[in-house]
């Protein structure tokens, strides 16, 4: 692995464990603002946590964010495409923003998503690929998000598509992959297994859920050997963040007890 590749793929995993607790804050371009983060301050109050390895955003988030002071330190993870929901094809995934434009923006990563559907397929694949060339180039880490829209329930035909395109997105160069949850939380080992040895799988967080649904479901990912979680609204639309991260930290990072005291870290948000 090429030294600025490496050097920045370390980043956005825990020094001890080698996991990634991300937090995911791209929703916006996409549906608008959702609750829990109607306006980038919401998340002012918590987002230095110590145990959040990287933030997922879009360059105008980044841009919003360094204006406030906000996370200067964290590493940053650039989604650098998108779509909205308002589109006629919400599944065109046109690049947004250039792989030598994050780069001077000061991202350390990009993000992509990758729509599998049948009418963008091809297209999709082919920028996504171009993309990575243009990120390898540059010694930038990408992490591709796979997106299926209705995709099949039954777990069989669920791990048989998703494991088929993340084979497609390792032959491509990803670094890292972004798994939806799949049906069921127990099918995450035959899900990764032996491609969680190929490439850094890190898991959605899912629907909008209860705390103690969230935190046993990404046990059971992480110890099926999922490189670690990407999360959004579980965390932001969660009554207490900072709580809320530090419990996810001793399930991602394998702490045997949460080692911040929320208390201690922000009072007024915990």
């Amino acid at each position: 692995m090429e030294t600025g590749l490496a050097r920045r793929l370390s980043r956005l995993k825990n020094g001890a464990a080698g996991k990634s607790l991300l937090v995911a804050l791209d929703h916006g371009l996409t549906s608008g603002p959702p609750a829990g983060f109607e306006h980038y301050s919401r998340v002012q109050a918590w987002i230095e946590h110590p145990e959040v390895d990287a933030i997922v955003m879009h360059k105008g988030a980044l841009k919003a964010f360094t204006r406030r002071s906000m996370a200067l330190r964290k590493p940053i993870i650039l989604q650098s495409n998108g779509m909205s929901v308002q589109a006629v094809n919400p599944s065109d995934k046109p690049i947004l923003i250039e792989v030598e434009d994050a780069m001077r923006l000061g991202a350390d990563a990009i993000s992509l998503e990758f729509a599998a559907e049948t009418s963008s397929f091809g297209a999709n694949l082919s920028a996504i690929s171009a993309h990575i060339d243009s990120a390898d180039k540059l010694g930038m880490p990408v992490m591709v998000m796979v997106g299926i829209n209705d995709p099949p329930q039954d777990s069989a035909s669920w791990l048989k598509t998703h494991r088929a395109v993340s084979r497609t997105l390792i032959e491509l160069g990803a670094s890292i992959i972004k798994l939806r949850q799949p049906p069921k939380a127990t099918d995450w080992q035959p899900m990764i297994d032996g491609l969680c040895n190929d490439v850094h799988i890190v898991m959605a967080g899912g629907a909008t859920d209860r705390p103690e649904v969230v935190l046993g479901r990404t046990r059971l990912g992480m110890d099926a050997g999922a490189g670690g979680a990407c999360i959004g609204r579980n965390i932001f639309q969660h009554p207490h963040p900072v709580r809320f991260l530090s419990e996810l930290a001793t399930v991602v990072h394998g702490y045997p007890e949460p080692l911040h005291d929320p208390a201690e870290l922000f009072a007024a948000s915990s």
